[in-house]
């Protein structure tokens, strides 16, 4: 019995002297449809005389429902993570901190807006953005001098 490859990533063509190749980039990571493939090709393929034992078969269908599971509980623990930094971030503003920026200098000043748009969120500090990720040490804004009035 021949078993063929799973791959769901995309697929080039090229034609060198008028034949025709497709060459596919493996995949690192099998995902639930992949098991879903495998296990219908494994039933398939089964001897009749000889079939899965229903034990196994409830085994591997657990087992792909416990790897689904994980995989979204995944997805939620990094959308959660996102927003954790988010929130970090936006809780710095109006604060004094410092950081290293990407020369590896200190650079301590004032929060004075953060933004969000991109993967980690970035401080700005004296018209500058900086990724949330280098500063090293936050404190309470030293106060604003007190202008007299006349």
């Amino acid at each position: 019995m021949s078993v063929s490859a799973i791959n769901n990533s995309s697929s080039t063509s090229s034609v060198s002297d008028g034949m025709t190749t497709n060459t596919r980039a493996p995949k690192h990571e099998l995902d639930p449809g992949d098991f879903m493939k495998l296990l219908a090709v494994q039933m398939q393929n089964q001897d009749p005389m000889k079939p899965m034992d229903n034990n196994e078969q409830m085994a591997q269908m657990a087992q792909m429902s416990s790897v689904q599971g994980m995989t979204q509980m995944l997805k939620g623990f990094s959308q959660m993570t996102e927003q954790q930094s988010k929130v970090l971030a936006t809780s710095y503003l109006g604060l004094q901190v410092t950081l290293l920026n990407d020369d590896g200098d200190q650079v301590t000043g004032q929060v004075t807006a953060v933004d969000a748009t991109g993967s980690t969120p970035r401080l700005q500090i004296a018209g500058s953005y900086y990724p949330l990720t280098s500063v090293t040490r936050v404190e309470f804004a030293p106060p604003a001098e007190a202008t007299p009035t006349t």
